[in-house]
């Protein structure tokens, strides 16, 4: 198994140009991109469950990019509603969205591999469609009576 060399700072910089310039072109007005982080953030007009607008991080990748919540989504779920943790149902339904999304799960942290510009819009609102319903797992999942 070969492992790809980490692209280099330029290269990191050149793929985000393009990545924004695409999602311009594919994203209409009412997504807002910025930079962020190792990225790219993107403010999309759903409405999360506590009221916040769903945002979407993107960081080159190779190929491609990653779009991902940076675990927010999840952290944010269970704080708000820690009777999540004892629920037996809970893992259950997250892992059932995030298939459904075709999405991933990596430590908490909601992300899709985009690895075609031409997708990347669809990935953007596929991966905000997942944020969306799993912050919505707190209203749906009751607590569990001992």
């Amino acid at each position: 198994m070969t492992t790809k060399p980490p692209l280099s700072a330029w290269a990191k910089e050149v793929a985000q140009f393009a990545a924004q310039a695409s999602l311009r072109n594919q994203l209409p007005k009412l997504f807002h991109c910025a930079p962020a982080r190792n990225g790219i953030s993107i403010t999309t007009p759903l409405i999360a469950d506590d009221g916040t607008l769903i945002q979407v991080f993107m960081e080159p990748s190779d190929p491609g990019v990653r779009l991902t919540d940076y675990g927010e989504t999840l952290g944010q779920l269970e704080l708000r509603h820690p009777h999540l943790a004892s629920n037996p149902n809970y893992p259950a339904a997250v892992a059932e969205i995030i298939k459904g999304l075709s999405l991933e799960n990596n430590d908490g942290c909601i992300e899709l591999a985009s690895p075609d510009p031409e997708e990347l819009a669809g990935d953007v609102i596929r991966l905000a469609q997942g944020i969306l319903q799993l912050s919505s797992l707190g209203q749906l999942i009751p607590h569990q009576r001992e």
